[in-house]
């Protein structure tokens, strides 16, 4: 009960509101009390599923709190998992076009908050504000280059260097000073980085053994998180 309670409590420290979420800091107030007032806020626990497959793409979600997951099963019933939603992070943009079901599964990994904007509301925003229409277009262009960032990397990048690269994506944003705790098995890391385990384990120690990093049970522990961003060449 005592582990439960300082989970629900770190991820209540670390909830935004809205108007210091990167994608809404530049607009107008009315505008944000605008957007706000369509929004929902809905609480998971960890593990539980906020959309599968197949279900309506109705809502784009914003994390107010937390770390959610998206992932994509193969008819083998193998998982890759391609992104990890971190507090301030929007996901669900399909429900922007015209895709009327989800492809994927997410899943929040602890105690998460979220907002929820219907995709017809989005819809009628971007029609209606230039401003709103504008950060969702440099949203999707930043989510493009990630992606390409991430293929990129799996392509041509040892191990260890993914490893490096998938742990500084991970990083809050903005940076903080001082430590950073990401709750995160190596199986789930290794996942991220198209790796196995053992090999992902292995270049962890490794980045152990230099003093950047500590292993826990479940977490990852960065001691140098301005050093591990500085490695892995990414701008953030």
């Amino acid at each position: 009960l005592l582990d439960r309670y300082n989970e629900t409590m770190a991820v209540i420290s670390h909830i935004l509101p809205l108007e210091e979420v990167t994608f809404f800091q530049d607009m107008p107030r009315v505008l944000v009390a605008r957007i706000e007032g369509y929004m929902y806020v809905r609480e998971y626990e960890p593990r539980q599923i906020i959309h599968f497959p197949d279900d309506t793409c109705d809502y784009l979600y914003w994390v107010r709190g937390g770390r959610v997951r998206i992932t994509r099963n193969s008819q083998e019933e193998k998982e890759f998992t391609f992104r990890h939603v971190r507090t301030g992070d929007c996901f669900g943009e399909e429900a922007l076009g015209h895709r009327s079901r989800r492809e994927n599964y997410a899943e929040a990994l602890e105690n998460t908050t979220l907002w929820l904007l219907r995709g017809d509301d989005a819809g009628r925003l971007m029609r209606d504000d230039n401003i709103f229409a504008g950060a969702m277009a440099q949203h999707l262009i930043v989510r493009l280059s990630e992606t390409e960032e991430v293929l990129v990397s799996t392509v041509f990048e040892p191990v260890r260097q993914r490893v490096i690269m998938g742990l500084a994506r991970l990083l809050p944003r903005p940076m903080t000073s001082g430590l950073v705790q990401l709750s995160l098995t190596h199986q789930e890391l290794a996942n991220l980085i198209g790796s196995t385990r053992e090999t992902t384990t292995f270049a962890l120690h490794s980045l152990r053994d230099e003093g950047l990093l500590t292993i826990k049970n479940r977490q990852i522990i960065i001691n140098e998180p301005g050093v591990l961003l500085e490695r892995s060449g990414l701008r953030i």
